[in-house]
């Protein structure tokens, strides 16, 4: 398996209109710790990690973001390799990443090590994972039940 390759699902990101409902489904049915993140955000855990699944009540509904866990600091470190050996190339690199660069992301660990090594880089927004998701998937995903 490739070191530098996701190892688990780290974080999703879900869109709601209504905070409530998901305060009472997230602890009540699913049993997850509720973290108060603002007025607009909740956040719930369900284990030594800060956060597990985000709810922004922005107006809409579904998936928002995904985020992935590498194996350890070492598999941060061997993408950066792959971006120093292309760059003594002369070649472009694409890192794609799912979800809000802006926000909950891991591009910040490896534009830190970019910087260090003197790789110029730029950030593009592109789709955001839940429009990506439903466009791959059979059927748009479901809204999650508001009451048991």
């Amino acid at each position: 398996m490739d070191a530098s390759a996701p190892q688990a699902l780290g974080y999703v990101g879900v869109r709601a209109k209504d905070l409530a409902d998901w305060a009472s489904y997230g602890s009540g049915l699913l049993g997850l710790q509720r973290i108060d993140k603002s007025r607009s955000t909740l956040a719930f855990r369900m284990d030594d990690r800060k956060q597990r699944i985000i709810i922004s009540a922005d107006g809409g509904e579904g998936l928002s973001f995904f985020g992935w866990e590498v194996a350890d600091a070492t598999a941060l470190d061997a993408i950066a390799a792959e971006f120093t050996s292309a760059h003594a190339q002369n070649l472009d690199v694409a890192r794609l990443h799912s979800g809000d660069l802006s926000i909950y992301s891991a591009v910040a660990e490896q534009t830190r090590r970019l910087e260090r090594l003197g790789i110029p880089y730029t950030l593009t927004p592109g789709v955001p994972a839940f429009s990506a998701a439903a466009a791959s998937s059979a059927r748009a995903p479901e809204r999650m039940p508001s009451r048991a």
